[in-house]
């Protein structure tokens, strides 16, 4: 089955149009597996996946696996899951996404990434998008930006790839009225209430009456199945003491999560340009940029420039961007910006959104959070570590006993662990039952 999807993917239906591309996409979702090559993994309509991207990936898979379960799993377990066959058959997929978006023209830039990534509120402290914070959470996830970015910058294109055929789709006239009136028709009329408390004195039901509607909605009076649970407990409060050497190590390995990449603060004023406008129209908002900038230059504040000139949602915060790092803007917009100096105005800047003059408003250098400073923090995220290995193994190493001495009571009156009971629970509340630790 997995080779006849993996041929699929090779129809010339997904160089045709947008909608084959998303057709073959979500009916077949694979491309060639080239077992043959000599240096790649899979071939997606010519795009090869190498195997040292596709060992990346598994080792990400496997490491991600390993980190939740306390790394005892064992490789058969992997080989049971079919994790090689799900890793190559995601990255084949990602390739067709990308060869999709590409063919219907469909990007998602730096500069959309920086402010979807800013807008998130597990990134922000007081308010505001913070580097560290979002460098923490990261790490506090196993995740790196780079990973990270690129999973969002997949999930823009998705969404934008939906849009795109949300777009295209046509309905009828009769189904667009019908539509149209489903939702924006109103009617008003009058109504009198009658409550039904208002006759309750008067209603006095038989045992026959109660009985006959019991039996006939008994449904109704069903209650969800619930169990209760007899298990072990095994506290990951008790971890080993982390020592300073594992402190200082962790540090080494991990320095990019305590280094601060230079953050740079500007303002611009955007006048935009569009598909549409004539070589005429171009040159004209170029002029005026250039106009914007030498005013700028002159002295004039920039902040009340932007409010009155700049075509972009900055405009009202006076053309402020924030600060943001490498890799968070258009690559002519950061380019510029990397080689200012603070309080310097640029030259007009052209990129895909139209002309912008920048000022450079103030630079953070890159600076890293010293040894000292980071020992707190590394130790606490060690000892949960340690902390939730060890209790890990030690659930593993019970579930060895309790299968030889045939039962958890054996194994409870054996070992002298606990055997605790939890209250009876339901489906929708499945920790409802468990007694706290």
């Amino acid at each position: 089955m997995l080779d006849f999807l993996r041929r699929k993917a090779q129809s010339t239906l997904i160089q045709a149009t947008v909608i084959i591309i998303a057709v073959v996409f979500i009916f077949w979702g694979v491309g060639t597996n080239n077992r043959s090559g000599a240096n790649y993994a899979a071939e997606v309509n010519g795009e090869p996946i190498t195997f040292q991207e596709y060992q990346r990936a598994y080792d990400q898979v496997i490491t991600q696996y390993r980190s939740q379960f306390g790394g005892t799993i064992p490789e058969e377990l992997f080989k049971s899951l079919g994790l090689k066959e799900q890793v190559l058959d995601q990255l084949i997929n990602a390739a067709l996404l990308r060869q999709g978006a590409a063919e219907a023209g469909l990007l998602v830039s730096n500069q959309e990434i920086g402010e979807t990534i800013q807008g998130m509120e597990a990134f922000k402290l007081n308010g505001a998008f913070n580097m560290d914070q979002y460098k923490t959470v990261l790490s506090q996830s196993r995740m790196s930006p780079a990973v990270f970015e690129a999973s969002l910058r997949h999930d823009l294109l998705n969404g934008r790839l939906r849009d795109s055929f949300s777009r295209i789709a046509k309905g009828s006239p009769s189904a667009s009225r019908a539509l149209f009136l489903y939702e924006n028709e109103k009617r008003n009329f009058l109504y009198g209430a009658v409550l039904a408390d208002s006759f309750r004195s008067e209603s006095t039901p038989t045992d026959e009456e109660l009985a006959a509607y019991y039996e006939t909605n008994k449904e109704r009076y069903k209650t969800e199945a619930k169990i209760k649970l007899k298990y072990l407990f095994f506290d990951q409060a008790a971890a080993p003491e982390i020592t300073e050497e594992q402190v200082s190590r962790f540090y080494e390995e991990n320095l990019l999560r305590f280094t601060r990449q230079e953050q740079r603060s500007a303002r611009h004023i955007l006048i935009r340009t569009g598909a549409g406008d004539t070589p005429e129209q171009i040159e004209e908002k170029r002029a005026r940029a250039q106009a914007l900038a030498e005013r700028a230059r002159t002295g004039e504040d920039f902040s009340a420039m932007a409010k009155k000139e700049s075509e972009d949602g900055s405009a009202s915060q006076g053309g402020d961007l924030g600060f943001f790092g490498r890799g968070m803007m258009v690559p002519p917009f950061e380019e510029v910006v990397f080689g200012m100096k603070e309080g310097e105005v640029s030259d007009v800047v052209r990129t895909d959104f139209g002309f912008h003059v920048i000022k450079l408003e103030k630079i953070e250098p890159e600076a890293v959070t010293p040894l000292a400073e980071a020992a707190a923090g590394i130790r606490d995220t060690l000892v949960k570590e340690e902390a939730k290995r060890a209790g890990f193994q030690r659930a593993s190493e019970a579930y060895e006993q309790i299968i030889l001495a045939g039962s958890l009571e054996k194994y409870s009156e054996a070992s002298g662990a606990q055997l605790q009971e939890s209250d009876f629970f339901s489906r929708r509340e499945p920790g409802a039952g468990l007694a706290d630790p």
